[in-house]
């Protein structure tokens, strides 16, 4: 079992909402009609892992308490679901079609994040972060930005759609990241002992490692780096590994 397997095991319960929110749920954007957006706060409690299978756009915040307030118009507020089942909380649309003129928008609180997952397209941004582990999976498109992660064991960061995911700065041990879609990974000031790179789509990477540094390039890509790590490097495809 890999990293990615560990982070986001999927019961058959939840497979099947995710496929639910995935295949039969439509959102569409409609042009006619007057917008009018509304907000709902939902009672969400008990969760450190986040599934997020709805366009649009959402702010993370870690503090005290965990929240969640929606902005959206009435009738796809109502189609709207929110799960939580073994600490992972499953944001999704209910089947059916949606058709909106606003963005949607969503404010989640958290007191601890180990895992995010985006499954479509939308721009997502934490602020500032203290985890001990954390993964970040883009699977839709859209992008990922965090503000900052601090004193963590591990960053974890799977590609496997259309994307970008920057973090801004902070500290951690072994940062991991793998993409098998095209994307691009941006964290130049995210300061890292080890790094491990897996480009099979085609991806760009800018990012720092003190003391190690591994890039396997099996599709198209181009690795940046700052500091002075010993480099391990396999490329069966095209691509480029430079120091800054």
């Amino acid at each position: 079992m890999n990293w990615f397997t560990q982070a986001f095991p999927q019961p058959p319960s939840l497979r099947a909402a995710a496929l639910v929110a995935s295949c039969a749920a439509v959102l569409a954007a409609t042009p006619f009609g007057p917008a009018q957006a509304a907000t709902e706060t939902r009672s969400v409690a008990n969760f450190d892992e986040v599934v997020f299978a709805v366009a649009g756009d959402v702010s993370i915040e870690q503090g005290p308490r965990e929240s969640l307030t929606l902005e959206a118009e009435p009738a796809v507020l109502r189609k709207i679901t929110t799960e939580v089942h073994d600490r992972r909380l499953l944001i999704g649309l209910a089947p059916g079609r949606v058709e909106t003129r606003e963005p949607i928008r969503m404010k989640l609180g958290v007191q601890t994040l180990r895992a995010f997952e985006s499954r479509t397209a939308g721009a997502i941004s934490i602020g500032p972060l203290r985890s001990d582990t954390l993964a970040l999976v883009l699977a839709g498109g859209g992008s990922i930005r965090l503000e900052r992660l601090d004193n963590a064991r591990s960053l974890d960061v799977r590609i496997t759609g259309a994307g970008d995911v920057a973090v801004g700065g902070g500290k951690v041990t072994v940062q991991q990241l793998a993409i098998a879609g095209i994307g691009t990974y941006s964290a130049p000031r995210l300061a890292s002992e080890r790094a491990d790179v897996s480009i099979d789509g085609n991806g760009e990477v800018q990012l720092a490692a003190s003391n190690a540094l591994a890039v396997r390039i099996g599709g198209v890509g181009n690795v940046r780096y700052h500091g002075d790590p010993a480099v391990t490097r396999s490329i069966r495809g095209i691509g480029s590994i430079e120091k800054e």
